[in-house]
């Protein structure tokens, strides 16, 4: 059936304006099934400590510790040595999972000592794609914050 040409330009019209408004409604469908915005919890305790936090990561990063964190299917290990390349003993600490789209902390690891200066936890992240991993270590040596970002595949 050919529409007749006095019929053809409004039902063009029609047309396109049912396509725009069907992608609209698409796009704003996708855009909010993801759960919708999060926001950061305690954002405002955060950043009211902010400079105390990198005052913190600062002094970590000056103990001249030297950390390497690998991710096993079901655990993972962390291998801690100071600036001298000895390996430290005695610490205990957490290892904190995030997602870098997600402002919740997906989970959180105490470390347990396996051998001199190397130390297990229990793997979280099992989906593929980016890990944030914030590891917070405490000895008598000192103290050490930092985070990671590793890929999962």
């Amino acid at each position: 059936m050919i529409l007749r040409s006095e019929y053809m330009w409004p039902a063009l019209v029609v047309g396109l304006l049912l396509f725009n408004i069907t992608a609209s409604m698409t796009i704003l469908y996708f855009a909010n099934s993801d759960g919708g915005p999060e926001i950061i919890p305690d954002y405002y305790e955060r950043s009211v400590n902010f400079n105390d936090q990198m005052l913190a990561t600062e002094a970590s990063a000056k103990t001249g510790w030297s950390v390497e964190v690998s991710l096993g299917d079901e655990f993972g290990e962390l291998i801690v040595v100071d600036a001298d390349g000895q390996p430290l003993v005695d610490l205990e600490g957490t290892i904190t999972f995030y997602r870098p789209e997600r402002a919740q902390a997906q989970g959180m690891a105490k470390l347990s000592a396996s051998s001199p200066g190397h130390y297990r936890f229990q793997n979280i992240a099992h989906k593929s794609g980016l890990w944030d991993l914030a590891v917070e270590l405490q000895g008598t040596e000192g103290v050490y914050i930092n985070r990671f970002r590793k890929s999962v595949h």
